[in-house]
């Protein structure tokens, strides 16, 4: 019997698991905000004591493994370099920007009802309208006398601080991909020297402990898993996908947080990509009907911490329970709109590409 290979599972398209997974770690990180934004601090959150970590980092971690997988993937198959850029562009910024717009003025109209005109020229409110729509260089978290007496006070949307870290990926592929086509003339072998270099220095810099520690720098640790991901796609002709190496993996991983030993966070940094990509393309049956619902954990993921804010300014003193419950209903209503209304209609333009034509054309890299 013919082992399959990862790549052997990147032929059957979009029949995988990765939008139920990553609408699973949406929900993760809605459940870690709800202790912070309910009682002000997350030290009470699951998992934190144990093994240093919450489930809204892990989602996060998620987040970024995947979107390495499938954005060196989306590269490597377009046709033309501009194709990329449009379609990451598409896939951010419709949803992103509404979001953002919709926050802005629903917070005007709760805390600022009687005098808007001065809340929309405020310059906390032109900053946190410009910074969060281009989101590429930084992110803006307050508007001005916005959840000021909150539980955790201040923050209108906390959750978009990785979105300028992902845009940078983005242009970090993009930079490589054109590395690549300068030099090399888009020899593959070169490529898979740029993309398994970068997480190799990154863990060295780990292990020599010079200044940097996964778990205390959340940037290296994201940028790891980020390039862990691209590196899984760049090698999948040689990585086997099997239970075996899968049941391996995961008992090591709960052996190290069970026994809390100093071995976890590196156990977690190296199996974490694998097994999230077992889990994206293995189990099958049932769970597949998910993909033909829709894609909602982007909505979620930009609508979620401004609802929980709202929820804590109307209803406080408000349960950590009670945040969870009523944030993950109203944030999935925002976020079926959004996918139906804005998303999923600006992403159809990519297959007409009206917007193809700004940049040149670029032959494709071979893909083995």
């Amino acid at each position: 019997m013919v082992e399959r290979t990862l790549s052997a599972y990147t032929r059957n398209g979009r029949d995988n698991n990765f939008n139920l997974l990553r609408f699973i770690a949406a929900f993760l990180v809605l459940l870690s905000h709800s202790f912070a934004l309910a009682i002000g601090t997350s030290e009470a959150e699951p998992l934190r004591a144990s093994i240093g970590m919450t489930p809204g980092t892990i989602a996060v971690d998620i987040f970024f493994i995947t979107s390495g997988f499938l954005v060196t993937r989306s590269l490597l198959t377009r046709r033309k370099i501009s194709d990329f850029i449009v379609s990451r562009a598409l896939r951010i910024y419709p949803g992103l920007i509404v979001s953002v717009v919709l926050t802005l003025f629903l917070c005007g109209l709760v805390f600022h009802l009687h005098d808007l005109g001065s809340y929309l020229s405020d310059d906390k409110t032109l900053t946190f309208l410009t910074q969060n729509c281009i989101s590429l260089f930084s992110t803006a978290f307050t508007l001005p006398g916005v959840f000021t007496d909150n539980p955790f006070p201040n923050a209108v949307n906390g959750s978009l601080w990785t979105l300028p870290l992902e845009l940078r990926m983005y242009a970090s592929l993009i930079i490589i991909w054109l590395i690549v086509l300068y030099f090399s003339k888009f020899q593959p072998d070169s490529l898979k020297v740029c993309f398994t270099t970068i997480p190799i220095i990154l863990l060295i810099l780990y292990y020599k402990d010079c200044g940097f520690k996964f778990q205390e720098n959340c940037l290296l640790r994201l940028v790891f898993l980020f390039y862990c991901g691209a590196l899984y796609y760049i090698w999948r002709e040689k990585i086997p996908i099997n239970w075996l190496i899968f049941s391996i993996a995961l008992s090591l991983l709960l052996a190290a947080a069970f026994s809390g030993s100093a071995l976890f966070f590196p156990i977690y940094m190296l199996s974490l990509p694998y097994l999230i990509l077992f889990l994206a393309y293995v189990p099958a049956g049932f769970i597949r009907r998910y993909n033909s619902y829709g894609d909602y954990s982007y909505g979620i993921y930009i609508y979620a911490f401004p609802v929980q804010q709202m929820i804590a300014f109307w209803l406080k003193p408000v349960s950590v329970l009670r945040v969870f419950l009523l944030s993950a209903l109203i944030s999935f209503v925002f976020a079926f709109l959004s996918w139906h209304l804005v998303e999923k209609r600006f992403l159809s333009l990519k297959k007409s590409g009206p917007l193809s034509f700004a940049l040149p054309k670029w032959k494709n890299i071979p893909e083995s």
